[in-house]
């Protein structure tokens, strides 16, 4: 199960995050071979 872990400064429209979320998830399932609920995304906002 690929958890991948993005940290960025915050400031970002949810819109964004969400989108950004959305196609590393999709890359890592064309990538690795693997199903959507397998694959698990964290965009965490650091100061």
């Amino acid at each position: 199960m690929p958890h991948i872990i993005v940290k960025l400064y915050p400031g970002r429209p949810r819109e964004v995050l969400d989108r950004l979320a959305e196609k590393i998830a999709a890359d890592v399932m064309e990538i690795a071979g693997c199903e959507r609920k397998a694959v698990s995304v964290v965009l965490e906002e650091v100061p």
